[in-house]
């Protein structure tokens, strides 16, 4: 039996050379770059008015971060376990000298990996526009970079739990982005009605990589409209929104660690 340290060091390189092979990291440069270009093209053509302050520009760049953020949690940890439990390909995977927990956290420090690598890029596209256009970087852009680590680690261990409960790759993606993108959101808005916190949505929590570029931090809490015609609105205060992203991770994880162990083919 090989080591615990050994083997999902084996099974992290591995799933990079998979996620290179597949041409998957390359898609998510290329969706960063074209989102950037479109950006950029919109303010150099005359489309959109180029922002006066690097702290509006922020607001205006990174608006898209917490879709790339689900996207990339999908596609990288939707399909990283589905497949072992596949006749093709489970019987070679599941019989190496490997603990399965190990199996599982080499190939989700390899999504990891890939999912920082993305976002990164990301920030320093933005941030090297800012420096072009206002000679400076807002700090706000810098805490919303650690941030948005968090995040994308914990839409990653949740699409890792998707993937351990589902045989077909192609259906875990697609739910954790259906969750993610849809299904949060519709739950959200009728919290809001009912002036409920959604304080156990994932989403919530991670909008607080958002939340941070707007100075001053807005109110916890608002409320637009009197009496029974009313919605509240909830900002999720950065605390809060580091422990519903850690909580998520932790849970996902350590769920998919269990399912995975227990899975037969």
């Amino acid at each position: 039996m090989i080591s615990a340290t050994s083997g999902t060091r084996v099974f992290l390189e591995q799933n990079l050379q998979f996620y290179l092979r597949t041409k998957r990291f390359i898609f998510f440069l290329i969706l960063v770059a074209l989102i950037t270009i479109v950006i950029y093209g919109l303010i150099a053509g005359g489309v959109v008015a180029a922002p006066p302050t690097a702290e509006s520009f922020d607001t205006f760049f990174f608006a898209f971060v917490s879709d790339l953020v689900i996207i990339v949690g999908a596609f990288l940890g939707g399909d990283a376990m589905a497949s072992d439990f596949s006749l093709k390909t489970g019987s070679f995977v599941l019989s190496q000298p490997v603990k399965r927990t190990s199996i599982l956290l080499g190939r989700y420090l390899g999504a990891l990996v890939v999912g920082i690598a993305v976002i990164t890029l990301y920030y320093v596209l933005g941030s090297l526009g800012m420096l072009y256009l206002y000679r400076g970087v807002p700090v706000q852009v810098g805490e919303s970079y650690l941030l948005a680590l968090v995040f994308v680690a914990s839409a990653i261990a949740l699409g890792f739990l998707f993937s351990s409960m589902f045989k077909n790759g192609s259906t875990a993606i697609v739910t954790a982005i259906i969750l993610m993108l849809l299904v949060f959101a519709i739950v959200q808005g009728v919290l809001d009605v009912t002036s409920i916190e959604p304080w156990f949505i994932l989403t919530y929590g991670g909008a607080v990589v958002t939340d941070i570029l707007v100075v001053p931090y807005a109110a916890h809490k608002t409320v637009i409209g009197a009496g029974r015609i009313s919605v509240t609105s909830y900002t999720p205060l950065v605390w809060e929104g580091l422990v519903i992203m850690f909580g998520y991770l932790i849970v996902s994880l350590a769920i998919s660690i269990i399912i995975y162990n227990r899975r037969e083919i």
